[in-house]
């Protein structure tokens, strides 16, 4: 290495945790703040090198969130993974694939019932376009599926299930299909915007 030399950035690696429990206060009625909550989650960054040259980064994160109290426990979880390669030299123009998920539970153990929500999405050969200034997916799928789950002395009911995919068509537009028990809906999603307009 040549003295003042830039230091290279392949195998830069940041890699931390955290977990800590926050206890419920002392001397006030259990009744009133009897809540335990426990914080944890991690964080995995790495750039990819090609010959040397930084040509992308991978990244994995997650979060977990739970309070638990007297007959009742809630909890949340999200996690992420990327994984994102330059296409071209000046880095405007790269690829994307990977996963988010989702998950949220309320339950009252004594009575046996609660519900859950999860939800996951797959990201797949997304390409996105920075060379506008504004980030643009002009190509690429993302399919995900959506599942509400109410339970009660351990027996499923009133189960919801969504389904589908997003089919990215650049200048800021997206297909989106969604399938239910109810049937099959087609939309054109303006990402910029939200409206969706059906098929």
């Amino acid at each position: 290495m040549v003295l003042n030399d830039v230091p290279s950035l392949c195998g830069f690696v940041v890699d931390t945790t955290y977990d800590y429990t926050v206890p419920p206060p002392t001397g006030h009625a259990p009744s009133i703040t009897d809540t335990t909550k426990h914080y944890y989650g991690s964080f995995h960054f790495v750039y990819t090198c090609d010959a040397g040259t930084v040509n992308g980064y991978n990244v994995a994160d997650s979060i977990f969130y739970e309070e638990r109290g007297f007959n009742f426990l809630n909890r949340t979880t999200l996690g992420q993974k990327y994984y994102v390669r330059a296409l071209d030299a000046t880095y405007k123009v790269v690829s994307m694939d990977g996963s988010i998920s989702t998950f949220f539970g309320r339950f009252q153990p004594l009575s046996e019932i609660g519900s859950t929500l999860e939800g996951i999405y797959y990201l797949v050969g997304l390409k996105v376009d920075f060379s506008s200034g504004t980030a643009d997916i002009v190509s690429g799928k993302s399919s995900f599926r959506l599942r509400s789950t109410p339970v009660l002395t351990a027996v499923t009911h009133d189960f919801t299930d969504y389904y589908g995919e997003l089919d990215y068509l650049g200048n800021h537009k997206a297909k989106l299909t969604i399938t239910s028990t109810a049937g099959t809906s087609v939309f054109i999603v303006d990402l910029t915007t939200g409206v969706a307009t059906p098929v």
